[in-house]
């Protein structure tokens, strides 16, 4: 048991290094002897009453929010190469859209990380972007949507654990071309102790319309703009390597299956309670679905007033 529960403990001492540690429990039942090394001060020892190792993980990282009084939301933004776009001005464009919408969050307390081979040249800034770039190779695979899939898994991944030093209890993937409800921020930071959130509710909005269509059920298995993870539900590979195909990168892809994922680790997410973003499409630069591949139901039609525009910062290009 020794053995186990320190191994477990040295890899999410790992994850949250910027943590000091929380105080001791009470001591009760049966104990035993757990060595933890913390970066910023090493305590000697903890006394734990272990029933499951998982919920002492838990009760340890959400005493680590308490203490620091943690509340950031840091939204990961992989943005494709001009080398993949079919236009390089219309990305850019779109992108922009994309980070003013991110940015237009009620509450201070987020942080986008904008993972690209180039930075786009838009004229929006703001202090609560961070740039990476990267020069990772071309995908080995062939065929072209796995090839995009590599590419946006390891940008994901590489953002992903970047957005460590900026302490946050919660991240979300973002598509480049996506818009987000800017109520987002405000929601984390008042649950910063739950799992995450799946958007089951979003909008989808064909380029250039008057109208929007609510996507009552089931967003999150048709917009990769869809996850909201406690940031020790990324699963990160120890070490990460920005070299691999496709399935190295899958559980950062595969957007439909992560609520399942998480469900059969006994850490289930949570539907988000409101529509938490728009799926564009018409962009011209989509992987995946276009709009001959979803319908557009009159009963959730929806005229595309002042209000969903400022909520999702969505403007016409």
């Amino acid at each position: 048991m020794k053995n186990e529960v320190g191994s477990r403990e040295r890899r999410v001492g790992k994850l949250f290094p910027h943590l000091p540690c929380p105080p001791c429990p009470p001591t009760m039942g049966k104990f035993f002897y757990l060595e933890v090394p913390w970066s910023l001060g090493k305590l000697p020892h903890l006394y734990l009453h272990c029933y499951s190792l998982d919920l002492i993980l838990d009760s340890w990282y959400n005493s680590c929010l308490l203490l620091n009084n943690l509340r950031m939301l840091v939204f990961v933004i992989p943005l494709k190469s001009p080398q993949v776009s079919k236009s390089w001005e219309r990305v850019s464009k779109l992108f922009e859209r994309c980070i003013k919408s991110v940015c237009n969050q009620t509450s201070t307390d987020f942080h986008a990380v904008v993972v690209c081979h180039e930075k786009p040249k838009i004229e929006f800034t703001h202090p609560h972007i961070t740039y990476i770039t990267v020069d990772f190779p071309a995908a080995k695979e062939t065929n072209p949507v796995a090839q995009g899939n590599t590419d946006k898994g390891r940008k994901l991944l590489k953002g992903l654990i970047y957005a460590q030093q900026f302490s946050p209890t919660h991240t979300m993937a973002v598509d480049a071309d996506d818009c987000v409800s800017k109520n987002l921020a405000e929601f984390i930071k008042q649950n910063p102790n739950s799992n995450g959130w799946f958007i089951n509710k979003g909008y989808k909005y064909q380029e250039g319309s008057q109208y929007i269509y609510l996507k009552r059920s089931d967003f999150n298995k048709m917009c990769g703009t869809c996850n909201i993870l406690r940031y020790d539900l990324n699963n990160f590979p120890q070490p990460a390597e920005y070299n691999r195909g496709y399935g190295y990168y899958k559980y950062y892809i595969d957007h439909a299956q992560v609520r399942d994922i998480l469900t059969q680790k006994a850490k289930a997410i949570k539907p988000l309670p409101f529509a938490g973003a728009v799926y564009l499409l018409g962009t011209g630069e989509h992987l995946f679905y276009d709009s001959t591949k979803l319908g557009f139901s009159i009963f959730n039609r929806r005229f595309l007033n002042p209000s969903i525009r400022d909520e999702f910062g969505l403007y016409n290009l």
